[in-house]
């Protein structure tokens, strides 16, 4: 929802819960069922196998936020800057629907900012924008008071991007990113400490050229590193890709049709996946 205050000036707001629940039922095949239950992504507890066994789950969560938004204006600027925060949890039971015994919790809780800022000129764009994002993710079993694992991390990014017009038809785009990882990850069960401070950046180059009025060509170029979480046994990931994208109008419908190359490399190894992406949309 959002309010103009002036004739310049915006403010925004949400308020946001969800509640879900996932069911899900293992039956005897040959052998009896086997279940695990899993608390996040790294711990699990074998159930004891059975016939038909069933488990849920369910889940809660709740989000505010809000903004201020500088409108575009006599001076061609444009702003905003705003931040949320908010939670989710999890109950995680195993047996009967009506009768069913509770096996653990899970709890996230997330922070953000951000922050952009652009400015139009007659031959294009500059824009710089920043984003901060924390979170605390604890999980624990519902038969001990006590914690099985604890996760914290923020993230902190920072960007620029140029677009320039170099002909009425060719559209070129520059960006640059940077960005800091920090992670803190404790399995207490395992008497595993897993601390990381990684940083990252993404830089690219896109050109868009509209020969005709309905019909468009993009070509884009991508290279960045990636920091990686506590599930990986690597810092960071190295990834280059390049997309060649078309669009045709037909009168009220848009056919784009795309094709992406990507290869990845990890943390200074041998290992790399190469991968081919193909897709087609219509729009109206």
């Amino acid at each position: 929802m959002q309010w103009r205050i002036a004739p310049f000036l915006a403010v925004d707001g949400f308020v946001k819960r969800h509640r879900d629940q996932i069911s899900l039922e293992a039956v005897k095949d040959y052998s009896d069922a086997q279940v695990e239950t899993w608390y996040g992504s790294q711990l699990f507890r074998l159930e004891n196998p059975g016939t038909s066994i069933d488990m849920y789950s369910y889940h809660s969560g709740l989000s505010s936020g809000g903004g201020l938004t500088l409108l575009e204006n006599n001076i061609h600027w444009e702003a905003y800057i705003g931040a949320e925060t908010g939670s989710d949890g999890a109950n995680f039971k195993k047996g009967n629907k009506y009768d069913a015994a509770d096996r653990g919790y899970e709890n996230r809780s997330v922070n953000r900012c951000q922050f952009w800022l652009q400015r139009k000129l007659s031959t294009g764009s500059i824009s710089l924008y920043s984003r901060y994002h924390a979170y605390e993710e604890w999980t624990r079993p519902a038969y001990y008071q006590s914690l099985m694992a604890e996760n914290n991390g923020t993230l902190i990014e920072g960007g620029l991007q140029i677009i320039v017009h170099l002909h009425e038809k060719i559209e070129t785009g520059l960006w640059g990113q940077v960005l800091a990882f920090d992670e803190n990850y404790s399995d207490y069960l395992g008497n595993i400490e897993n601390e990381k401070k990684v940083t990252g950046w993404r830089a690219g180059i896109e050109t868009r050229v509209d020969p005709w009025p309905i019909l468009s060509f993009n070509l884009a170029l991508e290279s960045q590193r990636l920091p990686l979480n506590y599930t990986w046994q690597y810092d960071y990931a190295d990834r280059n890709s390049i997309k060649l994208a078309g669009e045709y109008q037909f009168g009220l419908t848009r056919i784009i049709p795309s094709i992406r190359y990507t290869i990845e490399y990890f943390d200074d190894t041998n290992y790399n996946n190469n991968s081919i992406e193909g897709g087609i949309s219509l729009s109206r």
